[in-house]
């Protein structure tokens, strides 16, 4: 019985228990269970939860286990889904009735503290805990996701006990607590810093796994033992530092490689960690004894292992903990922004201080922009930042460099992608903390303000800023904005820090050369010599091989930004980046960006047989998902004379020699045909041919870029992740055969030519284009010559090798087959049957796709349904071998027939498909169609055949033997192999009855002897 049904009756089940509790025991576990969770939802009526005495008694028996095993495991599972589910309602509900079921028989140790969790310890106490303790646990993992608050606390230290006492009593557990609670803390840190904050035990707990890992971890490290770590992992240099001993000694350094999760939760419990909880913050901390203090000992060893020992010395770019943290798979860097901002945001001063000193340098800035700064954290950014400064050579090209678009693009705050915004917000929250000082009369405030050069340097920076906006605004004879406003705390902070000097700001400071960029954007009027001492091809190769793209990136953004270029300066600037970028060696996520954006928007004016050989040659440096990328945006911002240019010159560039990418060319072939996804649209309707191959030159061409583009792929091997062979996502290649056939039947001639000369083929060929091939003649079947018995021998051997594959394919007649069949086994008529037949004969391998259809059709036509369907045309019944019975009723005795499956069919449907198959060629139907269903077919007829004799009419089936036997002869003249193993087959739901064959014998359908068979046909010859 479903769950749906039992609440549905709920309303009248319940009361009728209520009122005879005898009644309960007749009901299994599940239907109690259901009962009770409805008598206690929130939408349930208060009679309902008032009449749940017998079921809340039977429920928490059966958890006790007085009614088995089964019950036992059944009635704990039910409830704990719902305890796990989604709606929190659901989960309010089973919580509640497992605390009125078990929840007051005894005390939880582990939840002693909260009496409304006390059923999760109860639990164990069942004299089946064995069996539940299992399912238990996943049932309450998968609740942690969901849960808050003191429900989360209760969760996880009842998970605990549940993982401790199945790997103390059962054994073989493989779930690990400690794995369970650091992904927890991982997904969803906030909501467990909360719990931390209200719940002692759980903070103990948690910090005592994660140092526990990391403790493991530096055992692993001194024994000399590699890591086994699989998985989302990071490699990681971590401090191992002797914290029991009063002698201060130089830590040793180990390259591990760690769980990311549990990186990840060390630094939300170092975020949330309070100086009240282990008085950490000493300067002689190190000569104190921490081995009697379990607190200071984590939480010190957190620090030594994430983000570092060295917390009085401030290090540029340190390679250490947490700051040079990297993805085992990728390299890409772990600890991202938002991790530095807890640890940075930490109530510990020490652990604050600590975060400070030691993240990367191009997340300062974006650690000043947070607010609730401690003073520790601050005073160490300030100082830092000053001191990075003092030890430059250019103050202002330091602070430059942490505001480029590669070290914004990192700091995770989208909202700000502007390097004037940044800098006013910048010195706005930094005012706000002096002021703040000031209030305080806090003098160290200040006094770190005043010895830090970077914030003199950024109020002078958005002093030039509002000059040079105020500048402009003047120029143009306008107003300024409302937005534009002069921040009165420039002066105070100048006034403050006793600084007046504003030097210009110099972006780049070579040696033999420096370039300056001007704050406001370049006009189009003002011509192209201003901008060619800015951008000229030396400073651009100079950048591209000293490596320093960022500095490419910055110079593009800061002079060209929104700008109209003219056409020559656009075309050489992109020349020389290309060039430059394909003689790299090096593959940085700078040089991805530049060619995702500036080559599109650089050549989008230009467009000329120099730049789109240099556009689709391959980069080095460029992966290939960014290079397409790359196509795609150049497709969308070049102008369609240029597109058209571009596609006729490609086509002319096709030859062997040519040192242009295939993909590369196929997938702007492919973008600017504007026909879309061919193979997920319907297919010979709707939209304009790709025109630009109309010509045979510019075809024969396309279709060779094609087969040289997936040669490219297949020379080195198969891969077995190809998608050649899938309904959807096909290769660009493939995809591109398919839009030039789509041209017309002249196209599709071309391909099939071009194909059948490269088969019959050892190398990938003779593997993927018969596929090809068989592919293109189910997207465009009428249009496929089939004369040619090379290419009917192909289709044949490809859909006998991908039966399951190609019934997946678009095909433009599966929409009208697919209505033949199905008003086939509803509304039969002789045009119908007709239209089917010639079908047959034009497209038979179109038709063998709906063999499994029709056999699903004859089944359900033999079943038994409760409409009634005597009136049906055609309909035949069988008849009760041992006659009808009788059944006494309380209101007298009545007649009773049985009826099965195959007790009456509709004669004229079975005659009808008999009669399609009659009609397909035997080289088709015989050879490919044994694989597509018609196995199927033959095993529901012999099945029909069979019970219409076991209930004594075979007169019924007389027909259709007729049928059959013929069908039968074809089969076995033209595949004997395949028919012999088929007749010695048995068919499910009669192999008590034997193979066909002795059902052929019973049932009077046995084919006659071969020999019997030539000398009738002597005999008619003569």
């Amino acid at each position: 019985t479903s769950r749906g049904s039992i609440e549905r009756s709920s309303t009248w089940l319940i009361p009728i228990i209520s009122s005879h509790p005898e009644t309960i025991n007749r009901l299994p576990s599940s239907a109690t269970c259901f009962l009770l969770l409805q008598a206690y939802g929130s939408d349930a009526d208060k009679t309902l939860l008032d009449l749940s005495s017998p079921l809340l008694r039977h429920v928490s028996s059966c958890l006790a286990g007085e009614y088995g095993e089964v019950d036992a495991q059944r009635a704990a599972d039910l409830l704990l889904i719902d305890a796990a589910d989604q709606n929190s309602d659901m989960r309010r509900c089973a919580r509640r009735v497992l605390q009125e079921a078990i929840g007051k028989s005894n005390t939880s140790v582990a939840n002693a503290n909260d009496a409304d969790f006390s059923w999760i310890g109860n639990l164990l106490q069942s004299a089946y805990a064995d069996s539940i303790v299992e399912n238990a646990i996943r049932h309450l993992s998968h609740a942690l996701i969901h849960e808050r608050g003191r429900v989360l606390r209760a969760l996880v230290i009842g998970l605990h006990e549940y993982i401790t006492y199945a790997k103390e009593k059962i054994g073989g557990v493989t779930c690990e607590f400690d794995a369970i609670l650091v992904d927890l803390i991982s997904v969803r840190p906030h909501i467990c810093s909360t719990v931390m904050d209200y719940f002692d035990d759980f903070r103990d707990l948690t910090l005592s796994t994660i140092c526990c890992g990391f403790e493991q971890l530096l055992k692993q490290c001194r024994s000399g033992q590699e890591s086994k770590e699989q998985g989302n992992t990071i490699k990681l240099t971590i401090f191992d530092v002797d914290l029991g001993s009063s002698q201060k000694k130089e830590p040793k350094q180990y390259e591990v490689i760690i769980s990311a999760p549990l990186v990840y939760a060390g630094i939300v419990v170092l975020s949330n960690w309070q100086d009240k909880d282990s008085d950490i913050v000493r300067k002689d901390f190190e000569n104190c004894n921490i081995k009697n203090t379990d607190h200071k000992y984590a939480v010190r060893l957190l620090c030594n292992c994430i983000i570092s020992p060295f917390g009085s010395e401030i290090k540029s770019e340190a390679s250490s903990g947490a700051a040079g943290a990297v993805f085992v798979r990728g390299g890409q860097r772990a600890v991202g922004a938002e991790y530095w901002v807890m640890m940075a945001k930490s109530r510990s001063d020490f652990i604050a201080r600590q975060a400070a000193l030691c993240a990367p340098d191009f997340l300062l800035p974006r650690l000043l922009l947070c607010s609730g700064l401690p003073r520790a954290s601050l005073y160490g950014m300030l100082e830092r930042l000053g001191q990075m400064g003092d030890a430059s050579a250019d103050l202002s090209k330091c602070f430059s460099q942490l505001f480029t678009p590669s070290s914004v693009a990192e700091w995770g705050v989208l909202s700000m992608n502007k390097r004037r915004v940044i800098a006013r917000k910048l010195l706005g929250r930094v005012s706000a903390y002096l002021e703040q000082g000031r209030c305080a009369n806090d003098d160290s405030v200040l006094q770190a303000a005043h010895s830090s050069s970077f914030v003199t340097w950024l109020a002078e920076e958005c002093g030039n800023i509002e000059k040079s906006r105020k500048s402009r605004t003047k120029r143009g004879g306008g107003t300024p904005s409302s937005k534009v406003k002069s921040l009165a705390s420039y002066g105070d902070v100048s006034s403050q820090l006793g600084r007046t000097a504003k030097p210009e700001r110099i972006l780049f400071n070579l040696d033999k050369e420096e370039v300056n960029v001007p704050t406001e954007s370049i006009s189009p009027e003002q011509g192209t010599e201003e901008q060619g001492k800015i951008l000229s091809m030396s400073v651009i190769k100079k950048y591209c091989r000293a490596g320093e793209y960022y500095k490419v990136e910055q110079l593009l953004d800061g002079a060209f930004s929104g700008t109209l270029l003219k056409k020559e300066l656009s075309r050489d600037i992109g020349k020389a980046l290309m060039v430059e970028l394909r003689s790299s060696q090096t593959s940085a996520a700078e040089v991805n960006r530049i060619c995702l954006k500036w080559i599109p928007l650089l050549t989008q004016n230009c467009g000329d047989s120099e730049v789109w050989e240099h556009v689709f040659s391959a980069q080095p440096c460029v992966s290939i998902e960014h290079s397409k990328c790359m196509i795609s945006a150049c497709a969308a911002q070049w102008q369609d004379e240029q597109i058209c240019l571009c596609q006729n010159w490609i086509f002319d560039q096709t030859g062997e020699d040519s040192k242009l990418h295939p993909p590369s060319l196929l997938r702007f072939l492919i973008i600017t045909s504007n026909q879309g996804p061919i193979h997920r649209r319907r297919i010979e309707s709707g939209r304009q041919p790709f025109s630009v191959v109309s010509s045979q030159k510019q075809a024969t061409a396309a279709v060779s870029l094609a087969l040289k583009s997936a040669s490219e792929l297949y020379d080195k091997g198969i891969s077995e992740s190809s998608t050649h062979n899938a309904r959807n996502a096909l290769p660009d290649w493939l995809t591109f055969l398919l839009i030039i056939a789509n041209v017309s039947k002249k196209h599709l001639s071309l391909i099939t030519q071009m194909i059948l000369q490269r088969l019959p083929s050892q190398t990938w060929q003779g593997k993927i284009l018969p596929s090809v091939l068989l592919r293109l003649y189910v997207y465009f079947p009428s249009r496929m010559d089939l004369g040619n018995a090379k290419v009917r021998g192909i289709l044949l051997e490809a859909t006998s090798s991908l039966a399951s594959e190609w019934v997946q394919w678009r095909c433009p007649l599966d929409e009208q087959l697919g209505d033949m069949v199905e008003t086939l086994s509803t509304n039969l008529n002789q045009r119908l049957l007709h239209s089917i037949s010639e079908l047959s004969k034009r497209q038979p391998l179109i038709v063998l796709r709906f063999f499994k259809t029709m056999a699903v059709a004859l089944e359900k036509d033999a079943e038994i349904s409760t409409q009634q369907g005597d009136a049906k045309i055609g309909r035949v019944h069988g008849g009760a071998p041992l006659g009808s019975g009788t059944a006494v009723l309380p209101s007298g005795v009545v007649k009773v027939v049985v009826r099965h499956w195959g007790y009456s069919f509709t004669e004229p449907v079975w005659a009808s498909v008999l009669d399609i198959l009659s009609t397909l060629p035997g080289e088709v139907i015989f050879s490919c169609g044994c694989k597509m269903g018609l196995l199927d077919i033959f095993a529901v007829i012999v099945k029909l055949i069979a019970i219409q004799c076991l209930i004594k009419t075979p007169e019924n089936t007389l027909k259709l033997r007729t049928r059959l036997i013929s069908v039968l002869t074809s089969f076995r003249s033209s595949n004997a192999s395949a028919f012999d193993d088929w007749i010695g087959s048995k068919i499910e739901g009669l192999k008590n009855c034997g193979s066909v064959r002795d059902l052929s014998k019973k049932c009077d359908f046995e084919l006659q002897p071969l020999q019997q068979i030539d000398v009738s046909r002597k005999e008619t010859n003569g």
